[in-house]
Order: structure tokens, then sequence, then C-alpha cells
């Protein structure tokens, strides 16, 4: 069982995860709130548990909730094994799994800022919240991060010991094999930059207005799209007039939520994040290496492990549209043959870490050691 916070993570992150799972005669069920989504699951014999979620509530009503919910789930399909991603569904479902007496692996695509802050809160009702929220992800199996910051703060703080830890390198992969450079010519000799997630201000929403607008102010020939969800609940949302306003103003083109994002960003000469959110390995960047896009992003856990400074991109300063801005000079005036080099490093460095087919094999490797009677793999 995949319990996550939300369906589309699921079936865009760990599609190939998915289908190699599938491939194995493995059965699969999803668990995540209920969401439209749900008549684009492309797995026709996957179950899909929709629950009712609130991802940022901490109201004690909600989540008793959503672990009655979660429990009914496990109690119908009673898994060999779960996999929890991000921290509510890590927290409970780490909880159910340790009361049931199922198998459970943790994977942590990035650390909640909750978390990290409640460590550093020294009143009565903070630290026993820390300790049972230690108490409970100690009962994991195992433990998968995405970056080493994650990984050291979890040790530190003792919710696990290094043997159960899984350092993912390659973050959670991408298919290199679907993404990858387009051949075809680009049309317009503007220069294409782009920043893809979710429309928030810690990702780096204003520095990426900031920056545009000073590029504007230079008549320099860029187009500057924003492509991603507004998340309406998060606490870091940046509103839809505001996106607007710039809009209207000619510094960026809002392109929204593109289901065929991949095509979108296939003539991009850059891809941008100037986030300081807690990355765990930014998605969006690896495939965009993978497509031989150079990347300029931050000095920010789950950002810089993504580039080879100078040669894959560029790591700015967070909150800093100035240097921001004059990575992307960079990148515009460099000569033909040295952005085909570039685009060829971040191709190669997108193959030698990021290739999901290496993931795949870690998970099957723990999968195999957690349930040893199954023979799962082929």
């Amino acid at each position: 069982m995949l319990n996550d916070n939300h369906l589309g993570a699921l079936l865009h992150f760990r599609k190939d995860l998915i289908e190699y799972f599938k491939s194995q005669g493995i059965k699969i069920i999803l668990c995540a709130p209920e969401s439209e989504k749900e008549n684009e699951i492309p797995f026709s014999d996957v179950i899909y548990c929709p629950i009712k979620m609130n991802r940022t509530s901490k109201g004690i009503k909600d989540n008793i909730g959503y672990l009655l919910q979660l429990n009914n789930v496990i109690n119908k399909f009673h898994p060999d094994l779960i996999i929890n991603y991000t921290l509510k569904p890590i927290i409970f479902g780490s909880l159910l799994s340790f009361l049931h007496k199922y198998k459970t692996i943790s994977v942590y695509a990035g650390l909640s800022k909750e978390l990290t802050n409640l460590s550093n809160k020294s009143d009565k009702k903070s630290r026993l919240i820390f300790l049972i929220i230690r108490y409970i992800l100690r009962r994991n199996n195992r433990a998968f991060f995405l970056n080493k910051e994650d990984l050291k703060f979890m040790i530190a703080n003792n919710f696990y010991d290094k043997s159960n830890t899984t350092l993912l390198e390659g973050g959670e992969g991408v298919n290199t094999d679907f993404y990858k450079p387009s051949n075809e010519k680009k049309d317009s000799n503007r220069f294409k930059i782009v920043m893809v997630g979710r429309v928030l201000k810690t990702k780096g929403y204003y520095e990426f207005v900031d920056c545009a607008q000073a590029a504007k102010s230079k008549s320099l020939p860029w187009d500057f799209y924003l492509c991603g969800g507004i998340d309406y609940i998060h606490p870091d949302k940046v509103l839809k007039e505001e996106i607007d306003n710039s809009e209207e103003k000619g510094f960026i083109i809002y392109k929204g939520h593109l289901n065929n994002l991949k095509e979108f960003i296939s003539d991009a000469d850059c891809i941008v994040l100037p986030s300081y959110y807690n990355e765990g390995m930014n998605r969006s960047l690896m495939e965009a290496l993978s497509m031989g896009i150079p990347i300029v992003t931050t000095d920010n856990r789950g950002c810089r492990e993504l580039v080879i400074d100078g040669k894959t991109g560029y790591i700015i300063p967070p909150k800093d549209s100035k240097a921001l801005l004059n990575s992307l000079i960079s990148i515009y005036q460099l000569s033909d043959n040295d952005k085909r080099s570039m685009r060829r490093e971040s191709r190669e460095y997108a193959l030698s870490r990021f290739d999901v087919k290496q993931i795949i094999k870690i998970y099957k490797s723990e999968i195999s050691r957690l349930l040893p009677q199954y023979n799962l793999f082929k």
C-alpha cells in the first residue's frame, strides 16, 4: 500500500515504481485524499482508496477522522507492506503499521517545516508532541531520505538509527527514457525561462517576478513562464490576484497546471526554481536536467544537489533576485557551443545520478529484505 497526502504526487512521482510493482504481479493500493485526479489513474488494476484529509490541519477532530479512515483501509486490505510519503501520512501510517504489526517504509520527500520548528521549542506541550512523534517513527522498519540534511536532522534528533535509513542520492528518480532532449528546432529567438512548481512564496515566486521585472526594464528578449497550480490551503500560498497583476504588467506568463508540461518545456532555455522551501529533491529540476535543460536554483537543501555549478546550471543564494538575473544573463550570453555543452552536461548528469531504474533497485532490495518469505521479484 502506498500512502500519501496527494494523489497527483503518487501518480506523477511514483508512476514508474508502481508500474514496476505491477510487472512483478504485486497488488497495489493507493491511499490519498479525495481528488479529481481519480479519473486520471493510468492503471486499470490498481485500487485507489480516497479518504478525507486536510494536509495542513492541526485540529484533533480532523486528525482523528483521518486516522480512523486510514485504519479502515488497512483493516480492509491487510497490506503486507505500507509505504508512507510526506509527514502526516508517515506519522499516522507508522502508528497504524506498528499497532497492526505491518512492515513499513517511510519516504521523506522533504521535511515538514513544522517538525523542524518543533525541535527548537522548549515548552512542555511541544516537547511531549516531539517525543510522541519520535516514538512512533522509530517503529518504522526503514526510512528513505532524499537529501543528506534531512537525514542528518532525523538521526541527530534520535528519530532513527542510521542503520535503519537509506539515502536516495538520486531522489525518487526520473524516467530518463521519457524525459529526454527534444530534437525539434526552436521556433523563436526569444530566451525562454520557465519556473515549475506549486505557486508558493517559499518556492521563490516573488524572486522570479522581480527577476522578470528587471529583465523587462533592460529590454531583454526574454519570456518568463510560470507553470504550476495554486495551493489554496498552504500558509505560503500566493493569491491569484497577485499572479494576475504580474501578468497584466507583462512580467510573467502564467500557464497554471499543464498536463503537457514535458512538451511545453522541451524548448526552454533554462528552468529556474529560486526556492527556500524544505525540498526533498526537487522533481521538476531533475526532469529538466534529464531533458538536457540547464537549471538555476538556490543553495538550498534538495536543490543544490542537482547542480554542478557552471556545468549543468548555477547555484544562487536564496531570496536573491539579482543573483537569479545575473545567472540567467550568464547562460544567455554563452556561445552556441557552450550552450550545447551545458545541455549535454545536464543530460549526462541526469543519466548518471537520477535514473529511476537505480531507485527501483533500492526499493527492490529493501522490500526483499523486509518480506523474504514472498520472493516477490522475478
